[in-house]
């Protein structure tokens, strides 16, 4: 069992490595963009990307989290991993296919930005492409982790050599798509290696075998892109604004950011709460379950009440001059940094490793369909303040009907009772961080001095408060691993 956790640390500080490198590269190239290309620009990109990515999702069908889990289900067989890759590969490959087919169609009847469009296909190719579901189904984070960090650097390198001036929003694009798919093309080259004892000849190959299942994890995540991309669009059709769009791009990439450090542990959980379910271990799974919430909130709490705190320092000095419409909607949406990561544990680590997938459906479904109702409402009134709102409420009663579907495997009062302990404690910090900017404002520091100084002092106040006062069991344990780990070090 300690083997087992100590794969599972490893595994998490792998994705997440894996998850904000996905995002770190906007957030560190946003300073630089936002000034050269303008609002504009970001807003005609995140438009033509919120559409593109409608036809890459058909593309994906839920194929990802399908095959992850099927692949954790072979339980270490080579042969039958081997089966499985194939059969999904061609599967995908239908799928890719009537989608960009689609895709193409819709662009060669479009008069406005036809030639980012075109290169936004290139979203839809990536996902033949992209195999990272092997590789998380087999508890391979840090392939995805080391080939994500390569790739990276050199898309950051890129934007800050052919990225110039607002004209240059093609290139942009197409260093955006184009990383994505290098990085993809990297993790082909160890399948060789994985598979150089497994012969398929004699093999039977059922690319539409599960074709049901697939399309019950996709209806999921088609409900999830209704309120996550779906706003960029009504904000472009709605108010006409590339601007509007621009502020919400901005806000996104600061948010996902944020969101990949607390989302992280639930992709790692799968393959371990579907083994686990593989063998009958109800009680492993519900114990996994209440560690992940209680670390999750532990993480998330702070976080969320401190982008809130110091966002209006943090906008100005970050995304320079005409962003100042950033910093409401930080304080609004930065509210979902704390609700989806809980229905983020529900959904990876209970209902799909426990084929329960049909519950997740009609909790993200009715999510979708409360967040497309108010966004029709809101942002005619508030634009992007309105989307803002209506993804926080949207996610708000998706998380509640996660905790009604997963009350059989997790006890939902003890939940309550972590959130209220970690969320209170970051409030209090909060507070003390609201405060230390007004003061440190007077002494005439600059933005960015400010956040720094703010950051110490919440997280000194944060840890402070659970372990000199409360003495919390889950940050006790965590700070003793990481005492023992300096220890093994030094001991090499």
């Amino acid at each position: 069992m300690k083997t087992s956790n100590n794969n599972l640390v490893k595994n998490y500080t792998y994705n997440l490595i894996y998850q904000v490198l996905n995002i770190f590269t906007p957030f560190i190239t946003a300073p630089y963009t936002s000034r050269v290309l303008g609002s504009e620009g970001i807003g005609k990109y995140s438009f033509t990307a919120a559409t593109v990515s409608y036809f890459a999702l058909v593309a994906a069908l839920g194929i990802n989290m399908y095959g992850q889990r099927e692949i954790a289900y072979t339980n270490g067989d080579s042969l039958k991993q081997l089966q499985r890759f194939w059969e999904i590969f061609i599967f995908k490959l239908f799928t890719v296919l009537l989608a960009l087919s689609i895709f193409i169609t819709y662009v060669l009847h479009q008069q406005e930005n036809q030639t980012i469009l075109f290169i936004q296909s290139l979203t839809i190719i990536n996902v033949f492409f992209d195999i990272t579901w092997f590789y998380q189904g087999l508890g391979d984070f840090k392939s995805i982790a080391f080939r994500n960090m390569l790739v990276k650097f050199i898309g950051v390198a890129a934007i800050f050599v052919f990225v110039r001036d607002a004209g240059d929003l093609a290139a942009y694009v197409l260093i955006q798509t184009g990383s994505v798919f290098i990085g993809n093309l990297v993790l082909w080259f160890p399948l060789k290696k994985i598979f150089a004892q497994v012969s398929i000849r004699k093999s039977v190959i059922h690319p539409f075998r599960n074709i049901k299942v697939i399309i019950e994890l996709f209806i999921p995540m088609l409900a999830i892109q209704v309120y996550t991309v779906l706003d960029k669009t009504m904000l472009g059709v709605i108010t006409g604004s590339d601007l509007e769009n621009g502020y919400y791009e901005q806000t996104t990439k600061i948010i996902n950011l944020c969101m990949a450090i607390v989302t992280s542990l639930g992709t790692v959980l799968t393959p371990y709460m579907s083994g686990a379910f593989a063998r009958g271990e109800k009680e492993t799974i519900a114990r996994m379950a209440e560690k992940a919430y209680g670390f999750v909130l532990m993480v998330a709490s702070p976080v969320c009440v401190g982008l809130i705190a110091i966002a209006n320092y943090f906008v100005p000095w970050f995304f320079g001059a005409g962003y100042d419409k950033v910093i409401p909607l930080l304080r609004i949406y930065g509210l979902t940094l704390v609700i989806i990561p809980l229905s983020n544990i529900a959904s990876f680590a209970i209902l799909t490793p426990t084929k329960q997938q049909n519950k997740g459906t009609l909790a993200v479904v009715g999510g979708a369909i409360v967040n497309m109702i108010m966004n029709m409402y809101l942002i005619t009134r508030l634009q992007s303040l309105g989307a803002a709102i209506a993804t926080v409420v949207a996610e708000t009663v998706v998380t509640s009907l996660y905790f009604i579907f997963i009350r059989d495997y997790v006890n939902i009062a003890s939940i309550i009772r972590q959130f209220l302990r970690y969320f209170l404690t970051a409030c209090v910090m909060g507070i003390v961080v609201i405060f230390s900017g007004a003061e440190l404002e007077r002494l005439g520091l600059s933005g960015l001095m400010i956040n720094i100084i703010q950051v110490a002092i919440g997280g000194g106040v944060y840890i402070g408060i659970l372990y000199g006062i409360m003495h919390d069991s889950m940050l006790v344990q965590g700070m003793q691993m990481v005492k023992e780990k300096l220890k093994f070090g030094k001991s090499k």
